[in-house]
């Protein structure tokens, strides 16, 4: 879809329904394949939703450890 455009994705939002539901291993996962495919911009915004009613900050830090 892209072609050959080299654009490294800047900006990724996780959002709807709640994805903060998986395991942030698999969200550190999807970056991980974001990057593989297209490459991430140094200081790319990375946006997740979260529940304030159910999130903890164990579940932020390991958020922030898997990128």
């Amino acid at each position: 879809m892209l072609g050959a455009a080299d654009v490294p994705v800047s900006s990724v939002f996780i959002g709807g329904g709640t994805p903060t539901v998986l395991p942030p291993e698999r969200l550190g996962e999807i970056l991980r394949v974001i990057d593989g495919e297209f490459g991430l911009a140094p200081g790319a915004e990375v946006t997740v939703e979260a529940n304030p009613e159910t999130v903890t900050e164990q579940d932020l830090v390991h958020l922030r450890t898997h990128g």
